[in-house]
């Protein structure tokens, strides 16, 4: 019996059911992930979505921002940049 529970225990453990597919993208050494690594795949949304900024000072900005996901960081872009 316990022989049986720890082989369960073990293939639940190491059971490989992932929701969603993974994409791997290879550079080369010294090449820069962001140029290796597509856009639709460095941030969460497909697009720069309008947002409101709340700043320290109390003043509020209205921008486009997306969350970037290689520099783990909320991007903007200023009203003169292109996407």
């Amino acid at each position: 019996m316990r022989v049986l529970l720890i082989v369960m225990a073990r293939l639940w453990y190491n059971n490989n059911c992932a929701a969603q597919t993974q994409k791997r993208y290879i550079g080369k050494s010294g090449e820069s992930p962001d140029a290796v690594i597509p856009g639709e795949a460095k941030y969460i949304l497909p697009a720069f979505t309008e947002g409101t900024a709340f700043l320290r000072s109390g003043a509020s900005v209205k921008q486009r921002f997306n969350y970037n996901c290689l520099l783990d960081e909320m991007r903007f872009l200023n009203p003169t940049e292109q996407q």
